[in-house]
């Protein structure tokens, strides 16, 4: 197996989420997958938010993966 012939997604499934598990994360209910992140900056003032304006085409970001951690701060077990 080459990895330089591994798409990001391969990756994700064979090395990323494997390590995840063994740290004692749990796939189902901690960690989302392919998360779309906002377009652009947004600007708060007081109680109003509007979202910053630009002249180009914003591009939507997406994260690989999203972990959510327990209040206490630590992960889930």
């Amino acid at each position: 197996m080459n990895i330089k012939d591994l798409t990001e997604r391969d990756i994700c499934s064979k090395f990323i989420n494997p390590a995840l598990e063994k740290a004692g994360w749990d796939l189902q209910t901690q960690i989302r997958e392919e998360v779309s992140l906002t377009a652009g900056r947004i600007i708060v003032r007081g109680k109003l938010h509007t979202r910053a304006v630009t002249q180009f085409k914003i591009r939507k970001n997406f994260a690989s993966s999203r972990l959510r951690v327990s209040p206490s701060g630590g992960a889930k077990t």
